[in-house]
């Protein structure tokens, strides 16, 4: 739908478009296409809605027609400005969880693998040859996914629920086997 929204655009027509959000639900919405952002491989449509400004995700846009309204556009609206403000306020809006874990080199190694919201705090060198490090993740499902794929590569030290739920989860992979 990349194409009628640039045609909204580019003749100043305000846009409808059914939307599906991050949990699949799916909604009617209308408004003032302001522009269009490549962000990574994403596109994203800013647009004017009767809730004010809002970034949509165009790849979760399942229709879109221009209608014959005239955008609005709100005065001293700045593309850029609003888009780096945006990504601030969504990057301090994510879900934290933070964990204290030991791990070998191998671990510490694949740790760019584990998710674009997970983030080395800080890690101390241990003399076994080991790391220890703080991690803040997204969820305690994204930490418990990471430390299930390093298996003996990684031990957790705190948060001790963490470690529980890692331990259930051995338990039941062992009932399997």
């Amino acid at each position: 739908y990349l194409p009628k929204i640039q045609k909204a655009i580019w003749n100043n027509r305000q846009l409808r478009f059914q939307y599906q959000n991050f949990d699949n639900k799916v909604s009617e919405r209308a408004g003032s296409p302001l522009g269009l952002v490549l962000q990574g491989k994403r596109w994203y449509l800013i647009a004017h809605t009767t809730k004010g400004l809002r970034t949509f995700r165009v790849s979760r846009i399942l229709e879109a027609e221009p209608l014959e309204q005239v955008c609005y556009y709100p005065e001293a609206f700045d593309l850029e400005n609003f888009w780096q403000e945006s990504k601030k306020n969504f990057k301090a809006t994510l879900p934290t969880y933070f964990a204290t874990v030991e791990m070998c080199q191998k671990a510490f190694e694949r740790f760019g693998l584990m998710g674009r919201y997970a983030k080395l705090l800080e890690s101390t060198s241990l003399a076994n040859g080991w790391l220890k490090a703080r991690i803040q993740f997204e969820t305690e499902q994204d930490a418990l996914a990471w430390a299930l794929s390093l298996g003996s590569k990684v031990k957790i030290i705190t948060p001790p629920k963490l470690k529980q739920e890692l331990l259930e989860q051995l338990i039941d992979i062992e009932q399997i086997y």
